[in-house]
């Protein structure tokens, strides 16, 4: 045999001895084909439920003039859209969630409602329009949330198409018992009715929203506690700009009121209320008005071109106190405070008052301190059938009347005040310091009252011009070349002269 067939040989004979007798000869073929497969075994038991996930409690809603439909929890189709907005807040869970409106015009044959808590609904921002449909000549509120807490509406723009529903009424917002909840950056135009109404609400906020065109109230607080209204702008309202009644607590800070609405803001039934830095601008009757309200603070508005009263504290309106406010070219009083007590006036300016530029009407233990009245057309302050008032370190100048009146008032300290160039309407008519009436034991210690150098003058500094006058007191005033025809003329009785300055000196 060939060395290699030998070779081959060997090789076998040696694994067949390592294997062992007892192994058998293994085979050397090739795999057959797998057989079926068996059948499927019994289902297990179900394991235990596992934690709960981290989702969202959302929905997103186009309009059927949205840019992008494809991407929405629903598409709206332009009539009775509120039926796929109220369907997707009622599909919030009972925690909340929140209902986003994709820029858009929704129309409205009925209101939106939130009944759940913890609910927002916003809006892209003013390109987000909520509208009432034409023709519907009804009474609807376009967005209404009722007994619940902690509802956030923001972000949209509400439109009451009040030129197609002229025989309608259709308010803007109504939250009603609800707390801790908050409008803010909506705006709501052309509403024959209400823009904003919150009624037995507690902890709520409306800043930095827009209403114009409202032919009611632009905002109405109603048996409510803790209100925030804060950098509204508000113009055209047929009613009150503002009006809290039957609340307490509340601010109305940095709004702007603008033309039209009868009062910029109106307080009734209303105490512990602050009223500050608001502007308010052609109102048609007053800018602030108070009626039967108490220990509200009236601080730092601007009002200008009321039709009649600039701020009017009136009918018991008690404790109040009225301070650094601007009041220009109200068409009657600046500042009137009529049956009231007790009041605070501080600090304030009244410009081209139509009337006086500050009365006090039938109203006990006023204060009146720090003012400034420049240019009116009767006094700059009247003091009428009030007693125990202080009129007190005032500046009081361009009157056309008398600069202080004093008119059937008991008890009055006219202290300090600057008094000059009075008298504009007739020239040597009417005097600096005038009492009249029945008024007696009145103070005026320590004035100073000019004449003034324009063609028009004071009579007389001070005059007491009746005889009915009893018993009051001229004493420390400087009455240097205060009157064109005298520094004073006493027709009072029981009358006490001392120590004022006249043009001969101090006397007597």
């Amino acid at each position: 045999m060939k060395p290699n067939v030998l070779t081959a040989i060997a090789i076998v004979a040696l694994v067949l001895s390592a294997i062992g007798a007892g192994a058998g000869i293994i085979a050397l073929t090739t795999p057959g084909p797998e057989g079926p497969e068996g059948p499927a075994g019994e289902t297990g038991d179900t394991g235990p439920e596992g934690e709960p996930g981290f989702g969202f409690a959302s929905f997103v809603i186009a309009a059927h003039d949205s840019i992008d439909n494809e991407n929405a929890d629903f598409v709206c189709d332009g009539t009775d859209d509120q039926d796929q907005i109220n369907a997707a807040i009622s599909l919030l869970p009972d925690q909340g969630g929140s209902v986003y409106l994709r820029e858009g015009t929704f129309v409205l044959s009925g209101g939106i409602v939130i009944a759940k808590s913890n609910v927002t609904v916003g809006g892209s921002g003013a390109g987000t329009v909520l509208k009432a449909e034409d023709g519907l000549n009804g009474t609807m509120t376009l967005v209404k949330a009722m007994d619940c807490d902690s509802i956030v509406l923001r972000d949209l723009s509400i439109d009451g198409n009040a030129d197609m529903n002229v025989g309608g009424s259709y308010d803007g917002v109504l939250f009603d018992h609800c707390s801790d909840s908050r409008i803010d950056s909506v705006g709501a135009h052309d509403l024959n009715g209400i823009a904003v109404e919150l009624t037995s609400c507690y902890l709520v906020t409306v800043e930095d929203s827009r209403i114009r065109d409202c032919g009611s109230y632009g905002m109405l607080v109603n048996y409510s506690v803790s209100i925030s209204l804060s950098g509204n702008v508000l113009q055209g309202c047929g009613d009150e700009s503002v009006l809290l009644t039957h609340s307490r607590d509340c601010t109305v800070q940095g709004n702007n009121a603008l033309y039209g609405g009868s009062r910029g803001v109106h307080l009734e039934l209303s105490n512990y209320n602050v009223i500050e830095n608001n502007v308010l601008r052609g109102s048609e009757t007053d800018g602030v008005f108070l009626e039967t309200s108490y220990y509200n603070t009236i601080s730092g508005n601007q009002v200008f071109d009321s039709v009649n009263w600039g701020i009017f504290v009136s009918s018991s309106s008690d404790h109040n106190t009225v301070v650094g406010n601007s009041v220009v070219s109200s068409g009657y009083d600046g500042i009137r405070i009529e049956e009231s007590l007790g009041n605070s006036i501080t600090g304030n300016s009244a410009i081209d008052s139509g009337w006086a530029g500050m009365i006090v009407y039938d109203s006990d233990d006023t204060v009146v301190s720090g003012n400034v009245v420049d240019t009116c057309f009767y006094s700059a302050i009247s003091v009428y059938n009030s007693n125990h008032v202080v009129v007190s370190g005032n500046t009081f100048k361009w009157a056309d009347d008398h600069g202080i009146q004093i008119q059937s008032s008991d008890d009055c300290l006219i202290s300090a005040n600057a008094v000059s160039c009075n008298s504009n309407r007739v020239d040597n008519s009417y005097s600096g310091i005038s009492v009249a009436g029945d008024s007696d034991r009145n103070l005026i210690d320590g004035n100073t009252v000019r004449v003034g150098y324009t063609s028009y003058r004071q009579r007389y500094g001070i005059y007491i011009q009746s005889s009915m006058c009893n018993n009051n007191v001229l004493i420390n005033n400087d009455l240097y070349t205060s009157g064109w025809t005298d520094e004073y003329v006493d027709d009072g009785s029981g009358t006490i002269i001392h120590n004022n300055r006249l043009d001969t000196g101090w006397a007597p």
